[in-house]
């Protein structure tokens, strides 16, 4: 009786058990201990109640505890639950892209490597040279491929051992030159996908010259946003040694990557020059040996993909539209084309590189790019 009115009366219980009106009582009877009405609210009262009491807040103390351990870790729990989050999403959008079936075209194909997209003039046997077909099915290709999520970089290429060999002689000019409509046709998707889709797919575009490159082809190689060449690749303007001029717009094309003397000059001599030559006069970015080619250009292509893809797009847009702009309306549109950016990056790229930069500084943007973190 003794021992547990001591434990009772402890402070830190009679801060719990004070509201208690059996408490109260026990306090008074306690006093009594000599007293058998004493003896008997203790054995049968009150030490059954001071168990189940003690139960009572043991357990709140239990629950308190783990309300502590949880807010506790309730930071690393969200950040861990962000973590898987993410991982899974990249592991489905992974599978989601092994998993892709593209479109099968005649005289076309599509490759892919984990965001990079290889689409491929496949008439080899040929030298790829383009055919009505050929710029139907490549037309096709580029509006599938233009909004397709699972393209981060576009290559364009052709299969076997050479680019293009340019138009095909027989199919598209002896071909259709008794129809007028076929003529037409063929005309308005040769252009289509060789220069207003190409140069404005909304996708960094890269040029991969792996051997003959001749006349028409030279749309394709200008309106791509980048160009690497096979030092052995063969380019030449060879129209004139048949009796025409550069067709389609090629000749509009070669005086906006190479200077006024080197157009002039290759395209009235017809005289062929290799990816050296090329990357001195501005037709290609470099060149380098064959059997480098294609890692050369997946390494510009995984750069690529590093970059804020809106800020990529914006950039290359903006280069392209200002050639042919004087200085007010150049002002004019790169200023609005520098809000636009803001409005429409749901990465926010301009914020995360601030941050890094400033705050950080975990990057020197002279001398690197910023970490995107806010991937769509």
């Amino acid at each position: 009786m003794l021992l547990w009115g001591q434990w009772l009366s402890g402070a830190w219980y009679r801060q719990r058990l004070s509201g208690c009106c059996l408490y109260r009582c026990y306090t008074l009877f306690s006093s009594a201990s000599a007293s058998g009405l004493a003896k008997l609210l203790h054995d049968k009262l009150l030490q059954p109640l001071s168990i189940f009491c003690a139960r009572i807040v043991s357990g709140n103390e239990i629950a308190d505890n783990r309300l502590n351990l949880n807010q506790n870790m309730g930071g690393d729990i969200m950040a861990a639950k962000k973590a898987v989050k993410k991982t899974v999403k990249k592991t489905v959008k992974r599978k989601a892209a092994s998993k892709i079936k593209d479109p099968v075209f005649e005289t076309v194909k599509i490759e892919r490597d984990k965001g990079i997209t290889f689409l491929i003039m496949n008439r080899p046997e040929k030298r790829n040279a383009m055919s009505p077909q050929l710029h139907m099915d490549m037309n096709d290709a580029i509006d599938y491929l233009s909004i397709d999520p699972a393209t981060d970089v576009l290559v364009v290429t052709g299969a076997g051992k050479a680019f293009s060999a340019g138009q095909d002689i027989k199919l598209y000019f002896r071909g259709t030159a008794d129809d007028p409509a076929a003529r037409a046709k063929a005309r308005r998707a040769s252009n289509a996908w060789r220069w207003q889709k190409l140069s404005r797919f909304p996708k960094p575009t890269i040029a991969m010259v792996n051997g003959f490159c001749f006349g028409g082809a030279f749309t394709q190689v200008c309106a791509c946003d980048f160009a690497i060449a096979s030092n052995t690749a063969t380019f030449g303007l060879s129209e004139v040694n048949w009796g025409i001029i550069p067709g389609g717009i090629v000749s509009w094309n070669v005086v906006q990557v190479m200077n006024y003397r080197n157009a002039v000059y290759y395209a009235t001599t017809g005289e062929p020059f290799n990816g050296k030559r090329a990357t001195e006069i501005g037709m290609v970015n470099k060149s380098v040996p064959a059997g480098k080619l294609k890692a050369e250009v997946m390494k510009l292509a995984r750069l690529m993909q590093e970059k804020s893809p809106a800020a990529v797009r914006y950039t290359k847009e903006a280069i392209r539209s200002v050639r042919f702009m004087n200085e007010p309306e150049a002002a004019d549109y790169l200023n609005a084309k520098s809000d636009a950016l803001k409005h429409v990056d749901k990465e926010d790229s301009r914020g995360q590189g601030m941050s890094q930069f400033l705050d950080e500084k975990s990057y020197r943007p002279g001398l690197g790019h910023f970490e995107r973190r806010n991937k769509g």
